[in-house]
């Protein structure tokens, strides 16, 4: 009877050390190669920065300036860029170490336009492609910065911090 009780209490807890590692997986968003050898970790600063509003006074800036904002806010947005950067970013073609910063227009209308990734590093071409694609997979239109209560085009910064683990098979 012992032994049947020590067999239960040890294949039980495996079954919670799954649900763990599932849940890590989907609180951290760790995006997986098809071959599960590589593994990114993708960190999104917030709150995100404003650069710049293209159209609006000083005067009016310091007292009658709202930036532009997500629907249901950064949470969500980091959300949905997760989701995306893990369906779009091919793990198997580069590897990712480091700070990267994406700065993009929100326009009168609320759509992203004009999207940046820096710093330009040597045969990251691809990378930066599949990143703007992933981010131009977010659908849903930001609501715009105002200035004297009218819509203004603004731009906007995120910092995306990656890491590459390797394991070996």
């Amino acid at each position: 009877m012992k032994k049947l009780l020590l067999m239960s209490l040890f294949f039980s807890s495996f079954v919670f050390a799954q649900n763990d590692v599932e849940d890590m997986r989907n609180e951290d968003q760790l995006l997986l190669s098809e071959n599960g050898r590589n593994t990114f970790r993708l960190e999104i600063k917030q709150p995100f920065t404003l650069n710049k509003v293209y159209t609006c006074k000083k005067s009016d800036f310091n007292t009658q300036f709202t930036k532009a904002e997500f629907p249901g806010g950064e949470d969500v947005f980091v959300k949905q860029l997760k989701k995306y950067a893990n369906a779009y970013l091919d793990r198997n073609s580069y590897s990712l170490n480091g700070t990267f910063y994406v700065s993009f227009d929100v326009d009168k209308d609320g759509k992203m336009k004009n999207i940046v990734v820096e710093p330009k590093v040597q045969n990251a071409e691809m990378f930066i492609v599949d990143l703007k694609f992933s981010l131009l997979r977010i659908k849903t239109p930001w609501k715009p910065a105002t200035c004297a209560e009218t819509s203004v085009s603004s731009r906007v910064k995120l910092k995306l911090n990656f890491t590459t683990d390797f394991t070996d098979s």
